[in-house]
């Protein structure tokens, strides 16, 4: 109730209407390579992604993705083993030169690799050397250890017939 500049009573009537608006948030998880698509957009890659409507009143209506992008994982270990043994880890099992791959999935349940690239090494070594110019084991070599340049860690101890360590 208000007075006019004439000193009359004057009422002024509101009538409001409040329009509804939209808001939701939401969190998603995902593994690298997968996409996620959010109102029309492609995601990828971790983070918040925010899109805004106007609906039928004008009004604004917000919706939030907090999106986390996982990691995969494609690791591959390179090993030398001697022929006759076995290679026996991180779930391998193999005798034979070659390329093997294991599915495995993460903590966060994504789809990882984890390859095994074994080379099977054969030593071979004279066990006797007659340095005596006939051509037949006048040469003391191991053949197959310095060409692929396997097992650095080793060492050679030669002996005589009688046992004495001579090299």
């Amino acid at each position: 109730n208000l007075t006019s500049v004439y000193g009359c009573d004057s009422n002024i009537i509101l009538h409001l209407t409040i329009n509804p608006s939209f808001s939701d948030t939401s969190y998603y998880n995902m593994c690298k390579n997968e996409t996620f698509e959010f109102h029309n957009l492609v995601l990828d890659s971790s983070g918040v992604y925010e899109v805004r409507y106007n609906n039928i009143y004008g009004c604004d209506s917000v919706y939030v993705v907090h999106l986390t992008v996982f990691p995969t994982y494609n690791d591959t270990i390179f090993a030398d083993i001697y022929k006759g043994n076995v290679f026996k880890k991180y779930g391998f099992n193999e005798s034979k030169t070659g390329f093997y791959s294991q599915n495995l999935q993460t903590i966060n349940g994504c789809d990882s690799i984890l390859n095994l690239d074994l080379q099977v090494d054969y030593i071979m070594f004279p066990n006797c050397v007659t340095p005596n110019g006939d051509g037949i084991n006048d040469v003391f070599e191991i053949h197959n250890l310095i060409e692929e340049k396997a097992f650095p860690e080793n060492e050679l101890l030669i002996y005589t017939r009688q046992g004495e360590i001579i090299y």
